[in-house]
């Protein structure tokens, strides 16, 4: 990829010093491991590996993390979830939940506006399929603000530090809060530290469920959804 060219819409080159020397994981896999503890509770083991498949992505040599890494995350709940971060596979920023029912599915998790959508699977001649139709759920009210639609990630980033400042007013924990961040870094760094060797790790930290907010208690389609 011709990354050095890269430049943003306000005219910045993309830094392409920080994201090789960070690595894509600790840059991205926040984005993921933040809905999954959210939803499915604390990681109580992670198996993963990581390595780093391409050399001379900086000047002279410098040394650069982990450009691949893939991770089974065993949760509490005792949901298990695979999650890979790489800069060689090709583009894939979905989600899938996948059920005994149906399968929920985002096709693109860096875009606050991207549709949840249902597929519910079927027994079909002995055969059990995932329908090839799938039904966008809605809330049916508005939720929170949302960016527009140019550039690579239409995320609203500022929603977090606007979370905090409310539970600050509020007097109430906030969703994401210290102990959900520090457990999230861990679970960050056994999968960016993973190596081939590491094996089976333990996590040493733990965070209190993730309440749900208050407009997606009123969503009756996520609601159902749940169910399958």
């Amino acid at each position: 990829m011709p990354y050095r060219k890269w430049v943003s819409e306000s005219g910045a080159p993309w830094p392409y010093r920080d994201e090789f020397e960070v690595g894509c994981t600790v840059e991205h896999a926040g984005y993921y491991l933040t809905w999954l503890i959210a939803m499915f509770g604390c990681v109580t083991k992670v198996v993963a590996a990581s390595a780093n498949l391409l050399s001379g992505k900086l000047e002279a040599g410098q040394a650069t993390a982990p450009d691949y890494s893939s991770a089974s995350l065993f949760f509490d709940s005792g949901v298990v979830a695979r999650l890979t971060c790489s800069i060689v596979a090709p583009h894939d920023h979905r989600l899938r939940v996948i059920g005994d029912s149906g399968v929920l599915e985002v096709d693109e998790c860096w875009n606050n506006a991207a549709p949840v959508r249902l597929r519910k699977r079927h027994v079909f001649r002995r055969r059990l399929i995932n329908s090839p139709w799938a039904r966008r759920l809605k809330v049916g009210r508005a939720t929170d603000p949302k960016v527009g639609r140019r550039g690579s990630a239409s995320m609203n980033f500022a929603l977090g530090p606007v979370e905090l400042l409310s539970a600050l007013h509020d007097k109430r924990s906030s969703c994401l809060n210290a102990d959900f961040a520090l457990h999230l870094n861990e679970v960050t760094l056994a999968i960016q530290n993973a190596g081939d060797t590491a094996g089976v790790q333990t996590m040493t930290t733990r965070c209190a469920p993730v309440e749900p907010l208050p407009w997606t208690l009123a969503a009756a389609p996520f609601k159902r959804a749940a169910k399958a």
